[in-house]
C-alpha cells in the first residue's frame, strides 16, 4: 500500500549548483555540478556594490577620534581589507566575464 510521490527520482537529479570564474567554466566538473558564470553585468554589479560599501566604511574613519578603542579600529581594518578584497575579486571576474563576451 505505498504510493510513489515521485520525490524520490527528483532527488535523484538534483544536482549541486558551483559558481566558477568564467575562465574556469570550460573545464568539466569533478563533482558533477552544474556550472555558473557571472555575468559581466552581475560582476560590474557586484564591484559597485563593493565600492559603496568601502566609501562608507573609509568615512567612518573620518569620523573616529584620537582616542578610538584598538578593539574599534581592529574591527575597521578587517573590515575594510575584507571589502578590499571582494572588491579586487569582482573586478577579476567583471575582466575576465568581459574577455570572455563578444566585442560590440
Amino acid at each position: 500500500d505505498t504510493t510513489d510521490t515521485g520525490n524520490e527520482e527528483n532527488e535523484e537529479n538534483t544536482e549541486a549548483v558551483e559558481v566558477v570564474n568564467v575562465e574556469d567554466a570550460d573545464k568539466q566538473s569533478e563533482t558533477g555540478a552544474i556550472r555558473v558564470t557571472k555575468s559581466t553585468s552581475l560582476a560590474m554589479e557586484d564591484a559597485k556594490d563593493c565600492v559603496k560599501e568601502l566609501k562608507e566604511a573609509l568615512e567612518e574613519i573620518e569620523r573616529l577620534e584620537e582616542f578610538t578603542p584598538p578593539a574599534r579600529l581592529e574591527d575597521i581594518i578587517k573590515q575594510i581589507q575584507e571589502l578590499s578584497v571582494s572588491l579586487l575579486c569582482n573586478l577579476q571576474d567583471w575582466k575576465k566575464a568581459a574577455g570572455k563576451e563578444p566585442e560590440r
